[in-house]
């Protein structure tokens, strides 16, 4: 709901998320992103990064090179760390918002924009998600790619 109204930020979705999965990786993985999206942008606000890409253009697409390669590794980052088809729906919904959506209050080129964007981001979660068994090391690679994506919002933020 957080995601969808664009209120709250990144935080509360590492505890929520990390909760609904059972796991204290997808919670690390989304605190990743939450800090990665901070050194980028200044926010780990919804409502400011939502802003932000009304007014800049999609993370995924603009500005500089380090920037770019930060939410797109936070973007492969969630969508690879969720153990349930749910989480990991939700969670590539997250990471679509994140890399291509403005705000959906900002009319409806935004709104659609951002509704486009949930709807990749969701089919991507949900075809990154394990089958009946959880890959543990699938977590692990997307650890390490979230901490990249952490290197590369800080390099990001100093320019």
């Amino acid at each position: 709901m957080l995601t969808l109204t664009g209120r709250g930020d990144l935080w509360t979705l590492a505890i929520a998320f990390g909760v609904a999965d059972a796991s204290l990786l997808t919670g690390l993985a989304v605190f990743g992103v939450g800090v990665a999206t901070l050194a980028r942008t200044g926010s780990a606000g919804l409502r400011d990064v939502a802003g932000a890409q009304a007014v800049l253009g999609a993370a995924g697409l603009t500005g500089s090179t380090a920037a770019i390669a930060a939410s797109w590794a936070s973007a492969v980052s969630l969508v690879s760390v969720a153990r349930h088809r749910g989480v990991s729906a939700a969670l590539g919904i997250v990471a679509g918002v994140l890399v291509a959506g403005p705000s959906p209050a900002g009319g409806y080129r935004s709104a659609g924009a951002w509704l486009a964007a949930a709807v990749v981001g969701a089919g991507v979660g949900l075809a990154a998600a394990p089958g009946t068994d959880a890959r543990r090391w699938q977590q692990y690679v997307a650890l390490v790619v979230g901490g990249a994506g952490v290197a590369l919002g800080i390099v990001a933020g100093y320019h």
